[in-house]
């Protein structure tokens, strides 16, 4: 695959990461007095969106190594995935002042699946920055 398809594959990526990890924080947000959990959840979602920016405007001005392609294509596919599982709590404006919203949340997905998000996505964090900062080098 040439240089110009993979940056164009990258940047295609990170506008699907973006809108997932915003779609995510936007029903995050819903939950009131939300458990340390989701509030660490959301913050390493931010990251992960002023990572994406950071590469979103890099990557438009010079093509991007497979590697990082292949991160990106991971991360989108992640990120995507969780925003699919949690599309499914919806809320109304009484559930939002009350725990409804926190128990709807975990009869879609258990406390251990939001860690396990919580995890993935800090990986993915972790990973895009060690690999940029290698290929900066």
């Amino acid at each position: 695959m040439d240089p110009l398809s993979v940056g164009a594959g990258a940047i295609a990526f990170i506008t699907i990461a973006i809108q997932a990890s915003k779609a995510i924080c936007e029903i995050l947000s819903q939950v009131e007095d939300s458990p340390r959990l989701v509030r660490d959840l959301s913050r390493d979602l931010e990251q992960l969106r002023h990572i994406l920016d950071r590469l979103s405007k890099f990557y438009s001005a010079k093509p991007c190594d497979r590697a990082i392609a292949l991160l990106l294509r991971r991360c989108s596919e992640d990120v995507s995935m969780y925003a699919c599982r949690l599309q499914r709590v919806q809320s109304s404006p009484t559930e939002r002042q009350t725990r409804k919203l926190w128990k709807k949340l975990t009869a879609v997905v258990s406390e251990k699946e939001i860690h396990a998000m919580k995890l993935s996505i800090h990986h993915h964090v972790s990973s895009l920055v060690l690999q940029t900062n290698l290929t900066q080098m």
